[in-house]
Formats: structure tokens, sequence, C-alpha cells
């Protein structure tokens, strides 16, 4: 249990990094580059994390089941990495031609040439092998060195709206510097096998199986903005859109990055045959996610009009109402990051990612159609929350035919009458103090001190489970 704690700590410093610090950029990269320099970007990014994604044929994932499968035999894990490193290589070139000649003659050409770095570093990263083998630590200290390089490069490169292209290189490289440091700490986990025995076409059907509910899963995450693009042919509002969805993506990281610790582990229970540990593993994992999630929720939308207008500066006041609207997406994802990787995937029911994914995509895509011509931005927002609030619940039917989860509905009335309190607290100092920096910061102290006294003084059980687990 201790390392579990400790391994999520690590994940979500991982995932937060990968958050946090294009947000320490953003109020100096939206003032430079502009709105619709910066909607370019965006569509451009768009559009490369669907081809990414389409491309690693679920890959990421199943890369991570199959290596924990197997972490204690170092032959057969060095079989598997070099198996899946050539089925990556393969699918990078693939993807790329199919990316260029899908840019190709559109206003986005040029810059879709300078991306090339950024799918070499996507495409050949091995960040997988160390998760597969809960090895967190490692990938921290990879991502912190990197990232702190990237806000150097940034600050000290990036100073006008013409150096867009300066933009997409630093981003390509650092992704491509990630990749080599990474590289060069395998030497002690990977061996050579014999070429004899690699077969890396062996594993495109059961990657496959996965594949198609992650690439389904991105047409919601991502297709809204390549949408917007499309309908509304407004690149700042793309911008908007875009900054609100970095925002409120912070609080769902923490979530996924429990879910991710636990993927390794839940492999591990489900070939071993162990249901019991497997459901307390789950249920585990669902209540502190409901602790996390509701004040994450209510407290954005709390602070959101607030906080805009001096991060991202008065050119992007939108966005705030943009975030407040998409706040509840941090429940439905939170939750649906558990059922899809803490069980549909382990247990290998990749079948009802499927069932969830598609369904929700389609529903997606039809309310974008009929929505974002009419209602504009906010079109693109309801599609989101529907489809993700889909997926939820049609894959918590599925997982809870099996694994008995308990205390949902109660946890959730009990944690958003905390959140509620604390965040009632929060926007009062807004209405009191108006827009400022420090005003922000006093908001979410205020509302995380308030929370935590509410699970003391009433003896929250998981705080103090968790609380003795640290004692001991």
């Amino acid at each position: 249990m201790k390392k579990t704690i400790t391994n999520i700590f690590y994940s979500c410093t991982t995932q937060l990094l990968a958050i946090i610090v294009p947000l320490i950029t953003s109020p100096y990269i939206s003032r430079v580059l502009l709105p619709n320099n910066l909607g370019v970007y965006t569509y451009i990014d768009s559009v490369s994390q669907i081809v990414l994604v389409l491309g690693l044929i679920g890959l990421s994932n199943y890369a991570i089941r199959e290596v924990a499968y197997v972490k204690n035999d170092k032959e057969k894990r060095s079989v598997i990495f070099f198996e899946i490193l050539i089925l990556r290589t393969l699918m990078l070139i693939v993807s790329y031609v199919f990316y260029y000649f899908f840019m190709k003659g559109t206003r986005y050409e040029v810059y879709s040439l300078y991306q090339l770095l950024w799918f070499v570093g996507s495409f050949l990263d091995i960040i997988w092998l160390f998760n597969g083998l809960e090895d967190f630590k490692t990938v921290v200290i990879r991502n912190l060195i990197v990232k702190v390089l990237n806000v150097i490069l940034i600050f000290a490169l990036v100073k006008t709206p013409d150096d867009l292209v300066k933009y997409i290189l630093l981003i390509g490289g650092c992704q491509v510097f990630a990749t080599l440091l990474c590289y060069k700490n395998i030497k002690q986990i990977i061996m050579f096998p014999n070429a004899r025995d690699l077969h890396p076409f062996r594993h495109f059907i059961p990657t496959l199986k996965i594949a198609l509910p992650q690439a389904v899963i991105l047409i919601y995450y991502q297709m809204d903005k390549v949408m917007l693009e499309y309908l509304l042919q407004d690149p700042a509002i793309l911008a908007y859109y875009d900054l609100a969805d970095k925002i409120v993506k912070i609080p769902v990281t923490v979530i996924t990055s429990v879910s991710a610790v636990m993927l390794p582990r839940s492999s591990k229970y489900f070939i071993d045959s162990d249901k019991s540990a497997l459901t307390k593993s789950i249920q585990l994992t669902v209540d502190f996610s409901i602790l996390l999630i509701i004040p994450m929720c209510l407290g954005l939308m709390s602070i959101a009009q607030g906080f805009v207008p001096w991060f991202y500066g008065k050119d992007y006041l939108q966005v705030s109402s943009i975030i407040i609207s998409l706040c509840p997406v941090i429940i439905a994802r939170g939750l649906s990051s558990i059922s899809s990787t803490q069980y549909l995937v382990p247990t290998k029911n990749t079948r009802y990612l499927t069932i969830s994914s598609v369904f929700s995509a389609v529903i997606n895509v039809i309310i974008n159609s009929i929505t974002i011509p009419i209602i504009g931005v906010y079109g693109a927002v309801l599609g989101t929350i529907v489809a993700e609030f889909s997926v939820t619940i049609i894959q918590f039917y599925y997982m809870m035919k099996d694994i008995r989860i308990i205390g949902i509905v109660r946890n959730v009335f009990k944690y958003s009458v905390y959140s509620m309190i604390s965040c009632l607290s929060a926007y009062l100092i807004w209405m009191l103090l108006g827009t400022h920096i420090y005003t922000t910061l006093l908001q979410i102290t205020l509302a995380m001190v308030v929370y935590c006294l509410l699970l003391l003084v009433t003896k929250d059980r998981l705080v103090f489970s968790v609380i003795n687990i640290k004692h001991h």
C-alpha cells in the first residue's frame, strides 16, 4: 500500500508536469503569439494528437500491460520491448506521411513540416517500459529536467508573433530530448535478444483491440477543436477553447495518474486470478478519486472568473465562461479513467471500451454538428459533456456487473456538500477582493484549508486510513 501511494505521487507529478509547465508559459505565449497564431498552433497540435493516437494503434497501454505481465523475466520483457519498438518505428513512418498529405494544400502545410520532430520523439518514446515496471521515479526525473529546459528556451527564444515556427520546433525538440534521456537508462533492464525470437506483428491484432476505443476517445478529445476550426473558421475561438480545456485537464490529470499507477498492478491481479485484490484496488481508487474530483470541479468553477483576466490577459476574457461550462467533464473523465485503465484494459475486456467509445464519439460529433453553428464554442462544450458522461455510465455499468463497488452515491453527496462549503468561501473572497493573482491564491488556499478541516473534523474514513498507513 505504501509503495502504491508513492507511485501515485510519482505518477501525479509526471502528469502534472505535462500540464502545469505549459501553463507556466501560457500567460507569456498567449500575449506573444496572440489569439490567431495560438489558434493556428492549437489546430496543428490537435490534428497531430489524432494522428499520433491512430498511428500508435493502442501500443501505449498495451505495452504497459505486456511488460507488467513479464516484469520479473528480463529475457521476455526484452523481447517484448524490441518487438513493440519495431512496431512503433514502422507506424511513425506511416503516420507522418499521412499527416503531411492531410495538411498539404492548406494554410497549415508549412507548419506541418516542423512537426516531424514532435512525431519522432512521441512515437519512439519508451516511457511505457518504465510504467510497466512501475519505475515512476525515473519518469519523474526525466520529465522534470526536460520541462525546466522547455520553459527556459521558450522565454529565451519566443519573442514575437512571428516566432510561431520557433515555438513548434522547441516543443518538438524537447520531446526528442526527453525520449533520448530514457534510452540511456535501459541498459540494466533490457538485453539484446536473438533477432529470430522477435515477432513484432504478433502484437498487431491484440493492440488493435485497445486502439479502437482509444482512437474513438480521441475523437471527442480533439475532434471538438478540428470541428470548431472547420465550422467557424476562427483560430481565435479555437485558442479560447483550447486554453479552457488545458485548465480543466489539470484536475483530471491527478485522477488519470492514479489509474496509470494501478494499471500494471491490476494486470498482475488479473493474471494471478486474485479478484478480491482487484476489487479492493478499484474500490480504493474510486473512493480516492471522488474525494478529489468533486472539490476540484467546484473549486475551478469558483476561481475561473478571477483567474483568467490576470493569467491570460484581457484578450482572453471569454476563456473563463468556457472553463466554467467545461468543469463537469472533470467528474466524468476522472471516473472513466478508473473503469477503463484499471479494469477494462488489464482484464482484456476492451470490447466494452469500444462500445462506450464508439457510442459517445458518435453522440459528440452529432451534437457538435448541430450546436456549433448555432451557439458556437458552447456547442462543442455541450457535445463534450454529453459524450464524457456517456462513456462513464456505460463503462461503469459493465465493470460493476463483475466488480462490486459500494458507496459511490454516498461519497458523491458527502464530498459535494464539503466542496460547496469550501468553494463558497473562495467565491466570496473574489467578490470582496476582485481580480488579482493574490486573490486567486487566497481563494485556492482557503478552499483547500476548509475542505481538509471538514474531512478531519468529520473523521473521514479514507483520509484517516491514509494517515494511519503513513504512521506505520
